[in-house]
């Protein structure tokens, strides 16, 4: 749930950057990379524990 909270802020956090930097277009570059920095991440994150419960799924499936 941590996990949840801590992606959601930093989601956040990145549309609230990408936000301030349409009003000054000098800052529009480093703040959009950063923001997809950061949206990369939450997706490895989410990513994992998919992949995980695939596998799982998989072998459950092979089992029967």
């Amino acid at each position: 749930m941590l996990e949840a909270d801590e992606n959601r802020d930093a989601g956040l956090r990145a549309a609230d950057r990408i936000e301030q930097a349409l009003g000054n277009p000098a800052d529009q570059r480093g703040t959009i990379e950063s923001a997809s920095d950061t949206i990369g991440v939450m997706g490895r994150t989410v990513a994992a524990p998919a992949g995980a419960a695939t596998a799982v799924q998989q072998a459950v499936v092979a089992l029967f």
